[in-house]
């Protein structure tokens, strides 16, 4: 006498672990999607009104720079500067700005 088998030992059982399998893998990275590819640098940059602020006085200083020329040599020690000084505006409590070139 033969033993009979399951529904699920054929191949329709096989194609439905395949169906769970691909299921269960697609939660994972929906729930975790965040964790595997992080946020957008962009929607981060809007929702961060320090990094707003650093954005936009850069872009002061590079244009200012562009104007001008004498001043490249001066790039680095005002750039240093804009974190701190958006930090300490916002409220955020940056701390002491670098200090300056010979300080």
């Amino acid at each position: 006498m033969s033993a009979r088998r399951s529904a699920l030992d054929g191949p329709a059982g096989r194609v439905g672990a395949a169906v769970v399998l691909l299921l269960v893998i697609a939660s994972l990275t929906a729930i975790h999607w965040e964790d595997l590819f992080g946020p957008d640098p962009a929607e981060v940059a809007a929702d961060d009104p320090v990094g707003r602020c650093i954005a936009e006085r850069s872009a002061d200083i590079e244009a200012m720079i562009e104007e001008n020329p004498s001043m490249a040599g001066r790039r680095e020690t005002l750039l240093a500067r804009v974190p701190p000084m958006c930090e300490d505006m916002l409220g955020s409590g940056g701390g002491n700005a670098p200090p300056l070139p010979g300080q």
